[in-house]
């Protein structure tokens, strides 16, 4: 969608890629090289891997980036490149080393914040050298960057506090993507198990999301007037434990669905789960948000009551925020969205529907990058041809 939005403003846009992967997911695969929506797709070829086949995508990343530093400095030349930051902070030296030998400019499109999610959740010690050392090299690819962009106001601010002072910072947040012609499927089980207050956590059930304090609750919350569901779609490293921890009589899990069997879940349910383990928000973006507030879903928050994004959800009645992390906190707050669920009317979701569309609607997000690019251009004097590096996730 950047990319098309770019091209469309006159830009020369070219994109360096690997063929599209998704968690294990079988995709059809493209042509190494061709034009889509007017962007240039340069795919490159990497080695087949599996999700927890760690060492194939270390090797995959290493590959991925020597490719992307061949093209742009070998084959072609470019006056800005846009770089997703994954593979996370490996990203950031094959910039540097682009610049340094071309002298084009480029900019970071954080999503994720790294070496600090990762030690906000325990994988890596964030007292350690290695985490130090890490954090240092990201914070000079952001330091010598044209601009970096976030997702949140709380990401900006992390940047800040590493006591390197980042290049300008912009806060453009993501939107709901579209299908792109998925074909209409209806979801592949029963999604719904009861006619009660019906709880949907839609994503990666990974470490990141403190899955097991909503599963856990789901062992506490009882509620005399509703029966309550629990849905979890999706599939993760987590998948296992959580059908351990959580209530089988109230919960179910349908593994991953289609985008529009997701969207159709959305519609359905009555309030959708967004968590985040203590501390990540600082570092990362739920970007489940977007897709319930698209679908006027009212919203179950499980993350710090003063981050940003606490306060857009109490400030303007998008759901209900839970006091705590715990288990406990967690079951108060979902007992609390069943006494409160007669309020989310047809009118109310529809102003939440509203609400997303106002704030966080595709053309805001792409009007965003446009000024972005186009100041950069007029500050160089020129108009820049972009070539993004980031491995695509599809």
């Amino acid at each position: 969608m950047i990319l098309e939005r770019l091209a469309a403003d006159g830009h020369d846009v070219a994109v360096v890629t690997a063929q599209p992967s998704y968690n294990d997911h079988a995709v059809t695969r493209q042509p190494w090289s061709e034009f889509v929506g007017g962007v240039r797709v340069n795919r490159c070829w990497l080695l087949p891997e599996r999700k927890r086949w760690e060492l194939v995508r270390l090797l995959n990343a290493l590959l991925f980036l020597f490719r992307a530093v061949a093209h742009a400095t070998m084959f072609r030349r470019y006056d800005l490149i846009i770089a997703n930051a994954h593979p996370p902070v490996a990203i950031g030296l094959a910039l540097r080393v682009i610049s340094r030998l071309t002298g084009a400019r480029y900019v970071v499109h954080l999503q994720d914040i790294h070496p600090e999610s990762a030690g906000a959740i325990g994988r890596i010690k964030s007292d350690g050298r290695l985490y130090k050392w890490l954090r240092d090299i990201d914070a000079t690819t952001c330091r010598q960057a044209a601009r970096v962009v976030t997702l949140s106001s709380d990401m900006a601010d992390s940047l800040r506090d590493r006591g390197v002072e980042p290049a300008p910072i912009c806060v453009i947040n993501n939107c709901q993507l579209p299908t792109y012609g998925q074909s209409p499927t209806n979801p592949s089980r029963p999604l719904w198990t009861s006619d009660g207050v019906r709880f949907l956590f839609a994503g990666n059930l990974g470490q990141f999301q403190a899955l097991e304090d909503v599963a856990a609750a789901s062992q506490l919350v009882r509620c005399e007037k509703r029966p309550v569901g629990l849905t979890f779609m999706g599939a993760g490293a987590l998948e296992a434990r959580l059908r351990v921890i959580a209530d089988p009589s109230i919960t179910q899990f349908v593994g991953r669905q289609s985008i529009h069997a997701a969207h159709i879940a959305m519609h359905e349910a009555h309030y959708g789960i967004v968590s985040l383990a203590p501390g990540v928000i600082r570092y990362a973006y739920p970007s489940k948000t977007l897709a319930y507030l698209a679908a006027g879903l009212p919203l179950l928050l499980i993350v710090e009551a003063d981050c940003e994004l606490s306060q857009m959800v109490q400030r303007h009645g998008l759901g209900i925020v839970s006091r705590g992390a715990g288990a406990e906190a967690i079951a108060e707050a979902m007992t609390e969205a069943v006494e409160r669920s007669s309020e989310w009317t047809p009118e109310r979701r529809q102003q939440i529907a509203r609400f997303y569309e106002d704030n966080f609607s595709a053309d805001r997000m792409l009007d965003a990058w446009s000024r972005l690019v186009r100041e950069l251009g007029n500050a160089a004097a020129g108009q820049p041809r972009i070539a993004p590096h980031g491995k695509v996730a599809a």
